[in-house]
């Protein structure tokens, strides 16, 4: 692993992080982090899929509404599965009442149906859940690496507990930008009442550039010795491989095509 040793080195002086060129790397065998990576991909892959609904959902209620939207107490939105399909609910509150007032029906990149309700229509269970925990954990201070986060909410089961992770990503509007760091996860009871825990993926906030004739970038992970969600999202959302180092262990990481997997020196 020296050249990967040298990557560090590198990484670490030009990010700040000095600690890495000297700190000791875990032993770890290959396949040790096989239930944590299959995880980090299923979940990866989930919030790519919601943002992706979420993004052609708002491109068309802009489409169907126009400068009408604006007449909607609309304040955000959380996305669901219905059948096949994930729908994208966008909800406001108006008159002490919350309620959905335009839903798209989405698969893959295209909206399927759309509907919009003026008066509005109620919020089921477990979509007031969702819309609880991405009301809780948008009003929390932290520490913001862009004007602009991206909520998307998984419900999950905790060893027979429901559960529901929130995450905050943060975003640019420049197509020739990747936002690396700043992006953190709640975890919120099921009734999106309460905040049970909550991490950063990084320690500060990181941007790069598009290379238009790169195929992949390295980054530095310091938080687990294997890849996390963010990585495969971020992947995905930019059809860019990366390399992740895990900065406390002596192995490296290709996450591709929503894919984790060890790999030899670059």
């Amino acid at each position: 692993m020296a050249v990967w040793n040298k990557i560090l080195v590198v990484l670490a002086l030009t990010i700040g992080l000095s600690f890495l060129a000297t700190a000791p790397l875990a032993k770890t065998q290959p396949g040790q982090y096989k239930a944590e990576i299959a995880q980090a991909e299923k979940l990866g892959r989930i919030i790519y899929e919601k943002d992706i609904a979420a993004w052609v959902g708002t491109d068309k209620i802009l489409e169907d509404l126009g400068n009408d939207v604006s007449g909607l107490p609309i304040r955000g939105w959380v996305t669901d599965k219905d059948g096949s399909r994930y729908r994208v609910n966008f909800i406001g509150e108006k008159d002490g009442e919350t309620k959905i007032y335009y839903q798209a029906w989405t698969k893959g990149k295209k909206v399927k149906k759309s509907k919009t309700y003026k008066q509005g229509i109620e919020l089921s269970g477990e979509q007031m859940s969702m819309w609880r925990a991405r009301q809780l954990v948008s009003s929390q201070k932290f520490k913001q690496c862009s004007q602009i986060y991206n909520t998307v909410v998984v419900p999950f089961d905790d060893a027979g507990e429901e559960k529901q992770y929130v995450y905050l990503f943060a975003s640019t509007t420049d197509p020739t930008k990747i936002v690396v760091d700043g992006h953190y996860r709640y975890t919120v009871s099921a009734d999106g009442k309460k905040i049970l825990s909550n991490i950063a993926f990084s320690n500060g906030c990181m941007e790069v550039t598009k290379d238009p004739k790169s195929v992949m970038f390295i980054v530095t992970h310091l938080k687990t010795n294997y890849p996390q969600e963010h990585h495969v999202f971020i992947n995905l959302s930019h059809n860019m491989a990366l390399m992740v180092g895990a900065a406390k262990a002596d192995l490296m990481y290709m996450v591709n095509n929503g894919k984790i997997k060890e790999t030899s020196e670059p």
